[in-house]
């Protein structure tokens, strides 16, 4: 595990190389040597102003999708049960009625 200012320097570079179109995000955390707990960490960390720390039903739902955000290349080789644990965690966060768009942009 990185120290907090690498992993926000680290998983800026990791961002701007994907929204750039340079590299898929297994690609880019690849290159840049950051794992998907970390990535997920970095997101945490990126939107935590935007997850509101009285609303705790928001910030969990916010959790949510950014650990799915982060793990969703991987789950394809996932086994059975993963994936099905996957595509339950996708529909929660989809289908929440506490889903803000506004938050969730990984």
């Amino acid at each position: 595990m990185v120290n907090v200012s690498e992993l926000e320097e680290t998983g800026a570079v990791v961002d701007k190389a994907v929204h750039e179109g340079y590299f898929s995000l297994p690609e880019a955390l690849s290159a840049y040597r950051l794992s998907e707990m970390e990535y997920f960490a970095y997101l945490i960390l990126k939107n935590k102003g935007k997850l509101g720390v009285e609303d705790k039903e928001k910030q969990l739902v916010g959790a949510l999708y950014f650990l799915v955000a982060a793990f969703q290349a991987p789950s394809a080789s996932f086994d059975a049960p993963g994936k099905k644990v996957m595509k339950e965690l996708e529909t929660i966060v989809h289908t929440s009625p506490l889903r803000d768009d506004k938050l969730f942009v990984a």
